[in-house]
């Protein structure tokens, strides 16, 4: 299964929701390309929207997590994926959660590779040809 990192947290909630749809769009591809794929963002996102403001207690806290306890909760996935893609959206540099997903990567030595915004297009495609004997 592929792990499929992106920047995300952002001041401005339209940034974010913008990185949520490159990388949707980015695990779509790698899905039609006949890739297993987990994309925290693409999974959480929705999470914390829908929390934001819930009538239970508990679940509205989740829109108000660190980015500690989502790390945490991602940890379980990064287990069991056997590679890394890292979405090179704006940010991705700054981003202290891509920094964790691929320091976490290169401590287990699981394959990684980057794909910036331009090459998004051919992520698929581009997988398929550096992870043959994987796909």
């Amino acid at each position: 299964m592929i792990y499929l990192a992106s920047p995300y947290t952002n001041q401005q909630e339209v940034l974010e929701e913008q990185r949520f749809k490159y990388t949707c769009l980015a695990a779509a591809r790698l899905i039609v390309e006949g890739f297993h794929v987990y994309s925290p963002i693409a999974m959480s996102h929705p999470i914390h929207e829908t929390s934001k403001g819930h009538r239970c207690s508990r679940i509205a806290a989740l829109h108000n997590k660190a980015p500690k306890f989502w790390y945490k909760f991602d940890e379980a996935m990064m287990d069991r994926c056997e590679r890394l893609v890292i979405l090179g959206l704006h940010g991705w540099r700054e981003s202290i959660g891509v920094a964790c997903e691929y320091s976490y990567f290169k401590r287990k030595s699981i394959p990684w590779t980057m794909v910036s915004r331009s090459e998004e297009r051919r992520v698929g495609k581009e997988c398929r040809s550096r992870w043959s004997p994987y796909h």
